[in-house]
């Protein structure tokens, strides 16, 4: 049937996406972040310069009012901070330069993990088809 077939393709990418966050969850939750927290921080270390909020909001693809809630908390974790005469551009504080090489390589830990269990080229494929099916949507939403 079709629309159970889209039911259970809809699911599953709900699924996985739920698993991932558990996982990777548990994976940092010694250093008081959750996985959303962490993306952020890793985005905004990638910047020697800084980012803007709104380039921050865009790369990390949620709306402004979960930037807001991510920022203030890593604000108060003392990871990042916003430049001095700039309250829109935000930089990562040597503590949360530290944490984001400490988290990327958690990261990197978990690919690996995957790639002993799924083919390198297949994980590929499978990298190039979400993100191909990704710009699809965003084409969709832009409509």
């Amino acid at each position: 049937m079709i629309v159970n077939d889209s039911n259970n393709f809809i699911v599953l990418f709900a699924s996985i996406k739920k698993k991932i966050y558990k996982i990777l969850n548990e994976k940092i939750k010694d250093y008081d972040l959750s996985i959303t927290e962490a993306i952020y921080l890793i985005i905004i270390s990638e910047r020697c310069d800084g980012i803007s909020f709104k380039e921050l909001t865009r790369c990390a693809e949620c709306d402004k009012g979960m930037t807001t809630r991510v920022l203030n908390s890593l604000k108060l974790k003392n990871l990042v901070s916003e430049v001095e005469n700039s309250k829109y551009i935000v930089v990562v504080t040597a503590s949360g330069r530290i944490l984001s090489r400490k988290i990327n390589l958690l990261l990197e830990e978990f690919k690996n993990q995957l790639l002993e269990k799924v083919d390198r080229r297949e994980l590929v494929n499978f990298y190039n088809s979400l993100s191909n099916f990704n710009d699809i949507l965003e084409g969709e939403i832009k409509c």
